[in-house]
């Protein structure tokens, strides 16, 4: 046979199917069974087609499952369109092909039409007297496959669909009055709080620490896949939903989950012990709850008020910041402003003139100070601690009158304690 005599039986034989309809792509779907939508499992078997599996899940579109509410394929059924199928047709040339849907478990065939699909199948290969073809195609499902085999295990199956369908909608509903009933319980649950005081501050009752243990419900397990083994009826059903999601959400291990807080709330660090679980009736009864308050966070640990002057000039400290006020008939320039810490200074050199009897139209920020004066924040202060700590505070400014230079200046001693309770 001579290189064009092969080429026409080549193509001959790669179009011996061409004019034969294709199948029909993506099988309509029939009514829908209304309720929560349960998969099936199509497997072949020596007896025909059959379901092997039921479940509540969808596993995967490479497994041939199917929606038993309205038998649609639960597998990919999108055509691949214009992919390579190689063959090979003298020697052991193979040609790769790029079609990767094809799979006769999921209905998936070769969808070759005629017309210029003949065009294309003619694509040859020599190597060594080797020869080899490729062409293209499309891929999608035999539809009328598809429906005999879903229509063979549906007759297989042992009970009605709809059947079926009202036993997990059933079921379903069983476990939804479970999760009512365990969200009604956690809303009630109550915890029994004792507080343990190490700060010295705390007074009983003045901090609610009950929202501060979370309670989880139980978590109910989806309904397990029930295997199937021959014909189905309504005992086997229940049977399995009795062994398997009933048992699983009525057990005495169905426990609620605590998680207690830790941290600080209205100005106190504290910590919290408490069961890692709780039954339902330890729920109701009041879950033991164990406050340690350690400390107090104390912010802003300076005087609320203060005051140095001289006959010319008052600096002051309130809640706006510092204030500097000339109470001399004459001009006065201030210029720098001290802050006495706990045996520390920061000072801001700017002038601030004056006119008689005036103040500044606005007060210098504290804030500014504060930040290069550390140690006015105290994030875990005990009242021991408090009583028994001192700090030094104080205010001075330099000012020109006249051509004169003058200081204004006070420090005063007081407790953390004292400034604690001052403290805003």
């Amino acid at each position: 046979m001579n290189r064009a005599t092969r080429i026409m039986v080549l193509a001959s034989s790669v179009c011996a199917g061409c004019a034969s309809a294709p199948p029909a792509h993506d099988p309509a779907p029939v009514e829908r069974i209304d309720g929560p939508t349960i998969y099936a499992r199509l497997v072949a078997t020596p007896a025909g087609y059959r379901f092997d599996t039921l479940s509540i899940r969808h596993h995967s579109d490479r497994e041939p499952w199917i929606r038993l509410n309205n038998l649609s394929p639960a597998f990919n059924t999108a055509l691949e369109k214009d992919c390579e199928l190689g063959t090979t047709i003298v020697g052991e040339l193979h040609v790769k092909p790029t079609c990767k849907t094809l799979n006769p478990a999921l209905f998936r065939v070769d969808r070759m039409t005629g017309g210029q699909q003949v065009e294309k199948a003619i694509t040859t290969v020599w190597t060594a007297g080797t020869m080899g073809t490729s062409r293209t195609t499309t891929v999608g499902v035999d539809a009328q496959a598809y429906r005999h085999a879903v229509g063979e295990a549906v007759s297989a199956l042992g009970m009605d669909r709809a059947e079926v369908v009202r036993a997990f909608t059933a079921l379903n509903a069983e476990r939804t009055s479970i999760e009512q009933s365990n969200a009604g319980l956690r809303a009630r649950a109550r915890p029994r709080v004792e507080v343990i005081d190490a700060s010295g501050f705390y007074t009983a009752g003045s901090v609610d620490f009950s929202g501060d243990v979370e309670v989880k419900a139980p978590h109910l397990e989806d309904i397990a896949d029930i295997p199937l083994g021959g014909k189905l009826s309504r005992g086997d059903l229940e049977a399995a939903f009795d062994s398997g999601a009933r048992r699983a959400w009525t057990s005495n291990h169905q426990l609620f989950t605590l998680t207690c807080a830790a941290g600080m709330k209205q100005s106190f660090n504290f910590t919290m012990e408490c069961p890692a679980t709780a039954n339902a009736d330890e729920l109701v009864a009041g879950i033991p709850v164990t406050v340690h308050v350690l400390s107090k966070v104390v912010t802003h640990l300076i005087p609320r008020a203060f005051v140095a002057r001289d006959k010319v000039l008052t600096i002051s400290l309130d809640g706006n910041g510092i204030q500097l006020v000339n109470d001399s008939n004459d001009f006065v320039t201030v210029t720098s402003v001290t802050v006495y810490y706990s045996g520390k200074t920061y000072t801001i050199e700017a002038p601030h003139p004056l006119p008689p009897h005036s103040k500044l139209e606005r007060p210098l920020d504290l804030y500014e100070f504060r930040r290069h004066l550390p140690g006015a924040d105290r994030p875990t202060l005990t009242y021991a601690d408090a009583a028994q700590s001192a700090i030094n505070f104080g205010l001075a400014a330099r000012y020109t009158r006249n051509s004169n230079t003058a200081t204004v200046y006070r420090e005063e001693q007081y407790t953390e304690l004292g400034l604690s309770n001052q403290s805003h």
